[in-house]
Parts: C-alpha cells; sequence; structure tokens
C-alpha cells in the first residue's frame, strides 16, 4: 500500500514525504539518479546509485525520504535522510545524515531542489525535532548552491562546512601490493543485542561497543555514534559491501575500521568498486603500524574485487603512512557541513581534526 503523505503541490509537481521503500520505485529512483549524476559529472568519476545502493540507504528504521514527483506520476527529484546521532565536544546532538540529493536534468530550473531541501527541513526540524542535518558535497558539483540558498532565506539558520578535505586513493589492479605481515588479523565485526562480536566466529571483540564509543568520542571533535543507522549500516552482519573491521597489528596496536563499497562510474561505462575507508580508530597507530593497517586494508579491498579504494582526509592518520601504503592525494575537495539553527551550528565554529564521520 502506497503510505507517502503529500507535502504540497506546484504546478504539475507534487512533494512526497515517505519512509518506506515499498512506497517507492526504487528501480525510478536508480533510473533517475543515473541521469541527474551523470549530466553533473561529465567525463569524471561520479559515485552510482543502483537499487541495492539506494535499498541500503533506506534500510533500519528511522529514515525518511523527500520526493517530488509529476500529476502524471514520474519522479523527478529526491533526497534521503539517515537518522544518526552526533557527537560533539561532549554535546549530543539528533541529527539526519542526508545523502543521494536528485534532480532529473529534464527539470532543473524549476526550484526544485530548494522544494526537496525545504521539505526535508519540514519534517525533520518540524515534524521530529532534530538539532541538526548533516551532509558531505563536493566542490565545484551540483547541490551546495541550492543548500546555501536554502538557507540563507531562514532567519538565525546557517550552514557551517567545518572540514575541507581531499582523499587520498590507489588502483589496485595496477603494481603489487605490499606484502601483507601474516601476524595481523582482520575480522569483520558485527553488533548484536549490543554486543560487539567476530561475524566468522560468534566471539565477543575485545572492546565493548559502549567502551569503542567513549573512546572514539573522548579522541575527536566531532564524531558519530555507534548506535542506530551508524550501527545498521556498519555493524551488521547481513549487509553486503559494508561493515566494520578490527585489524589487530598486536595487543598494544589495532584499529576500528568502517568500511564501504562504493559503486563508481563515469558518463555511461559499467560501474566498478571503490573500497571506501569511512573512518580508523584506534591504539599505537604509529606511522608503522598505520601502514600495516592500511596494507590489510588494501589486501581486503582487493579480495573483494574493488578496482581501488580511498580515505577521506579526516586527520586520523599522517601523510607519511598514507604515501607509504602507495596511496596519492587527488585534486579534489570535498566538505563536511552540518546546517540548522545557528545556536547548534556554532558548535562546529572552533572544532578540529582528526574526526570520525564517514562520507555518504
Amino acid at each position: 500500500m502506497n503510505m507517502r503523505r503529500l507535502l504540497g503541490s506546484r504546478g504539475t509537481y507534487e512533494r512526497f514525504a515517505f519512509d518506506s521503500s515499498d512506497d517507492i520505485d526504487v528501480d525510478e529512483m536508480a533510473t533517475l539518479a543515473t541521469d541527474a549524476w551523470a549530466a553533473d559529472y561529465v567525463d569524471v568519476v561520479r559515485p552510482d546509485f543502483p537499487p541495492a545502493v539506494l535499498r541500503r540507504l533506506m534500510g533500519g528504521s528511522g529514515w525518511f525520504g523527500v520526493g517530488v514527483w509529476l500529476n502524471t506520476g514520474e519522479m523527478v527529484g529526491y533526497e534521503l535522510a539517515l537518522p544518526r546521532v552526533l557527537l560533539c565536544r561532549g554535546v549530543t546532538l539528533n541529527a539526519y545524515y542526508v545523502t543521494a540529493f536528485t534532480v532529473s536534468s529534464a527539470h532543473r530550473r524549476h526550484g526544485l531542489g530548494r522544494w526537496i531541501l525545504e521539505g526535508i527541513n519540514s519534517v525533520a526540524f518540524a515534524e521530529r525535532g532534530t538539532d541538526i542535518v548533516f551532509s558531505t558535497f563536493h566542490q565545484g558539483h551540483a547541490g551546495s548552491p541550492t543548500v546555501q540558498a536554502t538557507f540563507d532565506q531562514i532567519d538565525d539558520w546557517a550552514v557551517n562546512r567545518f572540514h575541507q578535505t581531499a582523499i587520498w586513493t590507489r588502483r589496485l589492479d595496477r603494481g603489487a601490493l605490499s606484502e601483507l605481515d601474516e601476524r595481523v588479523q582482520v575480522t569483520r565485526l558485527a553488533l548484536a543485542n549490543d554486543v560487539l562480536t567476530a561475524v566468522s566466529t560468534g566471539a565477543p571483540a575485545p572492546w565493548t561497543a559502549a567502551e569503542l564509543e567513549h573512546a572514539i568520542e573522548a579522541g575527536h571533535d566531532v564524531s558519530f555514534s555507534l548506535s542506530g543507522q551508524f550501527a545498521s549500516s556498519y555493524l551488521s552482519a547481513d549487509e553486503d559491501g559494508v561493515g566494520s573491521l578490527w585489524i589487530e597489528i598486536n595487543d598494544d596496536a589495532w584499529a576500528f575500521v568502517p568500511y564501504v563499497v562504493q559503486p563508481l562510474t563515469t558518463n555511461t561505462m559499467p560501474a566498478f568498486k571503490f573500497g571506501q575507508v569511512q573512518g580508523i580508530f584506534g591504539r599505537g597507530l604509529n606511522q608503522e603500524n598505520s601502514a600495516q593497517v592500511l596494507t590489510a586494508l588494501l589486501h581486503f579491498f582487493r579480495g573483494l574485487g574493488c578496482m581501488a579504494a580511498g580515505i577521506f582526509d579526516t586527520g586520523g592518520l599522517a601523510p607519511a603512512a598514507l604515501r607509504g601504503a602507495g596511496l596519492e592525494l587527488d585534486d579534489d575537495r570535498y566538505y563536511y557541513a552540518v546546517r540548522g539553527p545557528t545556536a547548534n551550528i556554532s558548535l562546529f565554529d572552533t572544532v578540529r581534526p582528526p574526526y570520525f564521520i564517514d562520507f555518504s
């Protein structure tokens, strides 16, 4: 049964909120994303959003989306909002991570992007009482100007791009990787009934989820809680292409690493797999041990069939360690941003890396 909720109409367009993938045509969403993102990323690599990725984003509970349809039934734009708990210098913020912002290339310049964002604001802030909306931007590409213009129209609201980042990448289909030390252990973790365990054996992890989250929060000005949608994505044993690893060098040196295998493409070329590190937190990560962690990750991603791998620079690893593992710094720049009431946004005015935040 279609449970989309009408948020208003404008000419031949209708705007709806939805909170179940049963309420929309996910294949249509994927086709729309291919069209829209290809128009914004001509002759350059871009994310691909096949149905499997969109369904993963719409997994778990508490998420919602805002979409625009023609009154004939054709979908022409949408954005998804995923519930997160954002931790900033001891302050706990209820947040939504918005992603997959898409407007059909044939329906640009009708104000649909702003209309979608206004719908997101209405549901997130007015209806659900969230404190903040979190997002990422690729410098020079669509999305950021629309967001800024939307929030400029609201008194006492703002956008704070609190961190600019590059991405370190390496091709995995060219050249040999550094040899992996046989003593390094790589274990995928899952959270079940509040217990963090190894997926392969069911054995408890060296740290509990609560201990890990507390340590991550203490070591970062900005981080995501390991609960809720973060857990259902990165700490689920059922999800393919996304998870979290425990990489142990020795008893005193280890790393906790959320990851995702992101499909990327250029124009109409077939998508390839990109292994994306979503954060690194650990103990004893000097330059040598950090290089061991990165080498283990590169081998892991190659084993999953990834053509390349990378990590956004959120300050967790020294550049020397990244270069030592054969990663190179890309020229593009990306932003992590928060938006909403100025009183909440101002918390991010003086934050400093490292951060424990994913790029979704």
